[in-house]
């Protein structure tokens, strides 16, 4: 089987809500999908949801760097190859993981559709069919941080995930509303590289006394020592996110013992083959991973859910684009009382409406 084309499409999605962080306000999400056509007539889709605080990535560079890089690098290769393209795709250009993801989710897809197994069993068997998610709260006011929370919980969810970083007046009180709130939900932070570390330190400890499970990369990407600093000084499991873009950067954080947990973001990382890698040095370090998700479309948080489903060590799951995206081209992930159930179709196991992509073309 050969790659024989390439079409790419710029699609803009509407969240039902807005959402505000610590590096950006939201009411779309400006992502990229792909479709792949093989000389077998097996079509694979891809995507991906390029945020600049992560990757450095825009919709406008990964439509030019799949186009002008990445597909011809790709064009004649077997699908199957994914060892030699992820080779060829970072010598044709360094970085750009999330241009790099949309290829490595369409070629799974590909790959499962050819075998008719769903992803999850290509990536080695199913360990779960389903996870918990944790819904997520932005940068709103305590009263409707509480509301929120009491919605969600009541809609099934059993953990949320506070976004920090605004203030430390402000998000200490977020963080007590969401858990008067919601008192027996699982409670996790999230500052998105917003604090230094002895200020990260602070705040950790006094989010603690209202049940803060998790503090999400607290401090700068680059500042290792400091990430390190804050992880030997508060309870709290310390997640590094921003921190681990690649293989080289998950070596370092475990030398230097700077995290205890990896949030692997499929479009961050560059798909799930590497991905997979990532969680396997995880592992191997007795560090547990997340499944983490972006705001994003269905497509990528369907990969994320094929990537919990195969792997033990990822205990954790913030696939939310059923509940976030307004009219997704890709239907067949679900959130159920709370729960994110892995797609079981061929492929990624998703259905893809392209009228929606010309739409926007």
């Amino acid at each position: 089987m050969k790659i024989r084309k390439i079409e790419v499409f710029p699609v803009n999605l509407k969240l039902a809500v807005p959402l505000h962080s610590a590096h950006a306000r939201y009411n779309v999400t400006r992502d990229v999908y792909i479709k792949v056509l093989t000389d077998e007539g097996i079509v694979g889709y891809g995507a991906t949801a390029p945020k600049f605080y992560i990757t450095g990535e825009t919709q406008e560079s990964v439509v030019a760097v799949l186009k002008d890089y990445l597909i011809p690098t790709v064009l004649g290769e077997d699908p199957f190859d994914l060892e030699k393209i992820h080779a060829r795709m970072d010598k044709a250009i360094r970085y750009n993981n999330a241009a790099k993801t949309a290829i490595d989710l369409a070629l799974h897809d590909i790959i499962g559709k050819s075998l008719k197994l769903p992803v999850y069993k290509v990536l080695g068997g199913c360990y779960r069919k389903e996870m918990a998610a944790f819904d997520l709260i932005g940068f709103v006011s305590p009263q409707e941080a509480a509301e929120i929370a009491a919605a969600k919980v009541a809609q099934g969810f059993r953990d949320l995930k506070v976004k920090v970083g605004q203030g430390e007046k402000e998000d200490l009180a977020r963080v007590e509303a969401v858990r008067n709130a919601a008192p027996a939900a699982g409670l996790k932070v999230d500052a998105n590289q917003s604090w230094h570390p002895k200020e990260a330190v602070r705040i950790i400890r006094e989010m603690e006394a209202f049940g803060v499970e998790v503090a999400e990369q607290p401090v700068p990407v680059g500042q290792t020592e400091g990430l390190a600093y804050v992880r030997r000084r508060v309870n709290a499991l310390v997640m590094a996110d921003e921190a681990v873009k690649s293989i080289g950067d998950a070596m370092e954080l475990i030398r230097a013992q700077a995290a205890d947990a990896f949030n692997i973001k499929i479009a961050k990382v560059g798909g799930l083959y590497k991905a997979k890698k990532i969680a396997a040095l995880a592992e191997a370090a007795g560090m547990p991973c997340m499944a983490g998700c972006t705001i994003e479309n269905n497509l990528v948080d369907a990969a994320a859910a094929h990537f919990f489903a195969a792997t033990k060590n990822v205990i954790y799951n913030e696939i939310k684009a059923p509940t976030w995206i307004i009219d997704d081209p890709a239907q067949g992930l679900v959130i159920t009382d709370g729960m994110v159930k892995v797609p079981e179709g061929p492929g990624l196991g998703l259905v893809i409406d392209e009228r929606l992509f010309l739409q926007q073309a």
